[in-house]
């Protein structure tokens, strides 16, 4: 078996180490104390719950106060205007996907960019969490990006628009296909990448007989099947014989997402 596992989680304590630094100084020469406001509208969500969850733990690590609001759907408007005037509210997460997806950008686009540390408005200041997330998994490994054919698998508002775009303005070698893909075009485009970035959250899309050995597989997508989170990669993948290296099925690249919303809060804070 050579499967390498790219675990964001080993990455975490060097990043959470500097930024709690960061908060210290914060609250110690500014007074200040990191704050960030966390709507949820979808409550049921059982992605929703772990990841606020996550989020409250890693806060608590850092020194950073987190808020939570649960406004209805029809009462957001309120809220996030109500939290852009908070002047001890440094940072607002609107906790996606919505019940009503369609105002999912109306939504977005409400919180004002100097507090939008998801930087998911179209007038975001900072990077989006998941797309730099993404690329402090891939520098951590030290996994070269020049002169390898990159494929995003998936275009939604979360992941694969800004990584694309992340991408894009590296002008790397960049291919981008749609979760409507049939399967044969996705098989196809897959053997011809080095680098997969998988963002579709159908769950187990990715087959080992799509893959061939050397490459880099980034699973960046969850659905929720009984109860349970999936990714995007066959579980099948973690027991290939071929060269592989794989984000793992926990530990991936959620903690640094998470990681890396801290590091945009943080950030908000010293540009204010």
């Amino acid at each position: 078996m050579s499967i390498t596992l790219l675990k964001g989680s080993d990455l975490v304590e060097y990043i959470s180490e500097r930024q709690a630094k960061q908060v210290r100084a914060l609250i110690q020469s500014r007074g200040i104390t990191p704050t960030l406001a966390i709507l949820i509208a979808n409550p049921k969500n059982l992605a929703i719950q772990k990841y606020v969850k996550f989020k409250q733990a890693r806060a608590k690590q850092l020194g950073i106060s987190i808020q939570i609001h649960a406004p209805k759907q029809d009462q957001l408007e309120g809220a996030i205007l109500k939290l852009n005037q908070d002047s001890k509210v440094h940072g607002i997460i609107l906790q996606l996907p919505l019940e009503e997806a369609s105002q999912t950008e109306y939504f977005l686009n409400l919180i004002t960019p100097q507090k939008d540390v998801d930087a998911l408005g179209e007038e975001a200041v900072v990077q989006p969490a998941t797309a730099g997330a993404i690329l402090w998994l891939l520098a951590g490994y030290n996994i070269e990006l020049k002169n390898k054919k990159i494929l995003i698998i998936g275009q939604g508002r979360l992941v694969g628009t800004p990584i694309t775009r992340l991408l894009t303005e590296q002008n790397l070698n960049l291919e981008t296909l749609d979760i409507s893909a049939s399967e044969q075009k996705l098989k196809a485009e897959i053997q011809k990448a080095d680098i997969i970035i998988s963002a579709t959250g159908s769950p187990e899309l990715i087959k080992l007989s799509y893959l061939k050995d050397k490459q880099v597989v980034i699973d960046a997508g969850t659905a929720e099947s009984g109860g349970v989170l999936l990714g995007d990669l066959d579980p099948e993948l973690y027991s290939s014989d071929l060269n592989l290296k794989l984000t793992p099925k926990v530990g991936g690249l959620g903690p640094l997402t998470i990681s890396y919303l801290f590091e945009n809060l943080i950030q908000l804070i010293d540009k204010s």
